[in-house]
């Protein structure tokens, strides 16, 4: 048996507009960011990998509950001086790719030189309150050199708890 209660108002027993907290709902930090840890990745780094190695950024979170989630992203750059040249780009944390067996995306050279901005963003829920690792993974299908940054720029990673 379903039941629906439909009211025009709720009052407290004196008249007046409730907050959460009188009517027994308790809001606590639901939403909340409860930390925020960043690093940045200031060195040249290049791969011929067809499978997906980590170089680039990398930040080590410790979740305050496992029911948080936790925002990562990594903002930098990446550059091809050779054509058809591609890079596929993805986050993992710790051992397991959170992108699909491609990546969350990817980068095409056609010319001769190519310099392009990464943005990956994900929302995870690690589901433990151990220590976490994300990181920056890359690959190359066409197996020709690719590199994550020039030695003159900075790639960042941030990783924000969520908390539920």
């Amino acid at each position: 048996m379903t039941s629906i209660i439909k009211v025009d108002t709720i009052q407290t027993s004196a008249g007046g507009t409730p907050t959460a907290s009188s009517l027994g709902i308790d809001l606590g930090n639901v939403g909340k960011i409860g930390q925020v840890v960043s690093n940045e990745f200031t060195s040249y780094a290049s791969t011929s990998s067809s499978s997906f190695t980590q170089i680039g950024p990398s930040v080590a979170i410790t979740p305050t509950a496992t029911s948080s989630k936790i925002l990562i992203n990594i903002a930098g750059g990446a550059m091809y001086t050779a054509t058809d040249k591609k890079i596929d780009m993805t986050i993992y944390r710790d051992s397991s790719n959170l992108g699909n067996t491609n990546g969350m995306m990817a980068h095409f050279a056609n010319s001769s030189y190519l310099q392009g901005a990464i943005s990956l963003t994900i929302l995870d829920s690690p589901n433990t309150t151990s220590s976490t690792t994300y990181a920056l993974y890359v690959k190359t299908p066409t197996g020709s050199a690719v590199d994550i940054q020039s030695a003159n720029y900075k790639s960042v990673i941030t990783a924000m708890e969520v908390l539920a």
